[in-house]
């Protein structure tokens, strides 16, 4: 006879535990604070989180629902026009009035959730600091599509360490280190300038604030490392040129991090250049404050302290709107060489604002502007052949963003946005491809040779294009390949009698499933072929991030498929391998690595649940009835021979010959795609469901095509 329920008001436990009481695991008592975290004086980490096993309503102002993995109701047997064609898209960028926010969000259909025909996809996220403050990270960001891969891998497969991340409610952030200590060493002028080139690289593309002659011309006047007790305290035009180069090299000695020296190095320079940036309590915007603000923003990126770089970004954009910087003709009557400081500081901040907030999925701060003036700036300055590589990559980047935030414009807060105008805005980015510079395209060097800096900043500028480039595309067709997923696994199960998908699903919505899933495949080739050329610096603090966004998507079309597809396979690797290089000094790159592992561990055991499932079929009609076992006559007498029968032998299948059964790669695929895959556990052990609970079906029609190399060719030798 079953216990009877006990009522809510006679039951000693709380329903919900705060984050602290958790981890401790000391009873909560649900209390706002609660009683342990008042008497250990933690009251401001004492916050809860909803429980994942409370459903979620569905949103009534969303357009057609996707619907549900497991759903065969009659309402989603309408024409798939009439459910895939239209996503709804969240603002991810650049903040503009009425419209504010610069980039395209990557948040999209409602998408399955355990016993609902319908719920959102990826969804703002409140994660918590390292002070235990609750940040919003927004729907686009690659932290809230994590959330809804875990759902969904959960619910196929049961709780696994991709999915049970104790961690996974915080946002990770290392404290940031402070040094006002006296010198240890001075530098010599050979040293500085190393550092500062590795700056000049690393930022290539994205940061065009200064030419090669300015650097110079600081290293020259400033030659001690902090010379703030020589300087006038009236000078101000010798204080701000001191920040600038205590900047570059803090950034400079962040990249190259070959001993702890580096860091004590930058963490001292950034201090330096700190107390310029705050000195009057930022009462008198200046050109010279938003730059400062940039690079710091810049340093806060690869010190892995996003908010704080989302902050300093926040300052650099309004003291850019208060000295007019967004306007062209109030800067007309300037000096060119003034007006020319000024448009490198606007395209820099345009360029790193509308990054970071794609990234994180926040609204920026940059004011309105007419896109139609500050294309053709750039035409109006005069370029220096040792700057040109610089100035090539960052006039690209900035279209790429202008483009976003054109679209961002368009379509206005939280409106939908249907196939057609995602098609017409890749169109636009088509028609950019065709300005790029010849130098941007290919870059060819001999093995074994010395690059100039000039080269080396192309080299890095024309990843940073490249990368921005699929990103981009990444969040305007994101939610179309989710959603054209979600479809495909509730048509393709077994006993769905339905027409094929691929059949019903309409071929625009299935060629930007298509670009979404090529454009993360890009991206993580570009990544891998960029860290491989050993060209790149220690700490590349964009590169991480766009490495993450990749290997998820690709993660989520392995999990998807039954059968491997090798490009998607080595491209994933790709993204790792590179997470994995760039982890050696980066502890947010390291996590990622982590995250992508473990998923990788979660997909292989997915693909050996999955043929467990095909050969129990099978084993109605077929048994294996004879085993060999030919043992050295070495180890013979060490080892006893198995038992003959079909249950004591290893059952290889007929698909498996030629292949790897440590890394399920065949062997005579291209080494570029081949990766050594023993460091991963596949044996984990996940809860097994019955069989009418799994899908086995491919996720990718095969009209899923479109012709890249007219969108970025490739020129031969």
């Amino acid at each position: 006879m079953p216990r009877p329920k006990v009522k809510p008001q006679d039951r000693q436990r709380s329903a919900r535990a705060c984050l602290p009481c958790k981890a401790s695991k000391i009873r909560c008592d649900a209390a706002t604070p609660c009683g342990p975290c008042l008497k250990r004086e933690r009251t401001s980490a004492c916050v809860y989180l909803e429980s994942s096993r409370k459903r979620q309503k569905t949103s009534q102002n969303s357009p057609l629902p996707t619907p549900s993995l497991d759903d065969t109701s009659p309402q989603f047997e309408g024409s798939p026009a009439e459910t895939s064609d239209i996503v709804r898209v969240q603002p991810i960028g650049t903040s503009l009035p009425a419209s504010n926010a610069p980039a395209v969000t990557a948040t999209t259909t409602p998408t399955p959730e355990p016993g609902h025909s319908a719920s959102r996809t990826t969804e703002s996220r409140m994660l918590l600091s390292s002070k235990g403050e609750k940040l919003y990270i927004g729907e686009n960001a690659s932290l809230s599509f994590l959330q809804f891969l875990r759902q969904i891998l959960k619910k196929y497969m049961g709780p696994s360490a991709f999915t049970e991340n104790q961690f996974r409610e915080n946002m990770l952030e290392v404290e940031l280190a402070r040094d006002e200590s006296p010198l240890v060493c001075d530098q010599s002028r050979g040293e500085k300038y190393n550092l500062v080139q590795l700056y000049r690289e690393a930022s290539s593309g994205i940061l065009d604030l200064f030419t090669v002659d300015e650097v110079h011309g600081f290293l020259d006047r400033h030659n001690a490392l902090s010379p703030s007790a020589f300087i006038d305290d009236e000078d101000k035009r010798a204080k701000a040129e001191q920040a600038f180069l205590n900047m570059m090299l803090a950034i400079g000695s962040q990249c190259r991090g070959q001993n702890p020296l580096d860091s004590y190095n930058a963490a001292r320079s950034f201090t330096c250049a700190q107390k310029f940036a705050f000195e009057g309590f930022l009462c008198d915007p200046s050109l010279d404050m938003v730059r400062v603000f940039l690079m710091m923003a810049f340093y806060m990126l690869g010190a892995c302290h996003r908010n704080a770089a989302f902050m300093c970004l926040g300052i650099a954009s309004k003291a850019a709107s208060a000295l007019g910087l967004h306007r062209k003709e109030p800067n007309k009557a300037l000096s060119t060489i003034e007006f020319t400081t000024r448009w490198r500081t606007w395209k820099s901040l345009l360029i790193l604002d509308t990054i970071v907030s794609s990234i994180l999925g926040r609204p920026g701060g940059l004011p309105p502007m007419r896109l139609d003036e500050d294309n053709s700036a750039d035409a109006d300055i005069v370029i220096g052949d040792y700057d040109r590589p610089r100035w090539m990559a960052s006039r690209a980047v900035f279209t790429i963003c202008s483009h976003i935030i054109e679209l961002e414009q368009q379509i206005g807060n939280g409106t939908n946005i249907n196939s057609a105008t995602a098609e017409s805005f890749l169109q636009r980015l088509r028609k950019w491809n065709e300005t790029i510079p010849v130098e941007l395209r290919h870059f060819a060097s001999m093995k074994d040779t010395t690059l100039s800096p000039a080269d080396r900043e192309l080299f890095i500028g024309a990843t940073h294009v490249a990368c921005t480039y699929y990103f981009t595309i990444v969040l305007v067709t994101r939610p179309f390949l989710i959603s054209h997923l979600v479809s495909q696994i509730r048509r393709r199960r077994p006993h769905d009698r339905r027409p094929s998908a691929d059949r019903l699903a309409p071929s625009h919505v299935s060629d930007l499933a298509q670009a979404c899933l090529d454009s993360a495949m890009y991206m993580a080739k570009t990544g891998y072929m960029a860290i491989s050329s050993q060209i790149l610096s220690n700490n590349m603090c964009l590169l991480k991030a766009w490495m993450f966004a990749a290997g998820l998507l690709l993660g989520f079309s392995m999990f998807a498929q039954v059968e491997p597809v090798p490009e998607v396979d080595g491209a994933f690797q790709n993204a790792i391998s590179v997470l994995e290089q760039l982890g050696q000094l980066s502890p947010q790159a390291r996590h990622y690595f982590e995250i992508l592992s473990t998923f990788s561990d979660a997909i292989y055991a997915r693909r050996e649940q999955l043929g467990r499932e095909r050969r129990k079929k099978s084993d109605r009609y077929v048994s294996q009835i004879f085993t060999a076992d030919f043992q050295d006559p070495s180890v013979a007498g060490t080892s006893s021979a198995p038992a003959a029968t079909g249950d004591a032998a290893a059952y290889t299948t007929p698909s498996s010959a030629g292949v790897n059964g440590a890394t399920g790669v065949d062997p005579n695929i291209d080494p570029m795609l081949n990766f050594d895959l023993d460091g991963y556990d596949l044996s984990l052990n996940y809860p097994q469901a019955p069989n009418d609970e799994w899908t086995d079906m491919p996720l990718l029609s095969d009209n899923l095509y479109i012709d890249w190399e007219s969108l970025w060719p490739v020129l031969e030798n």
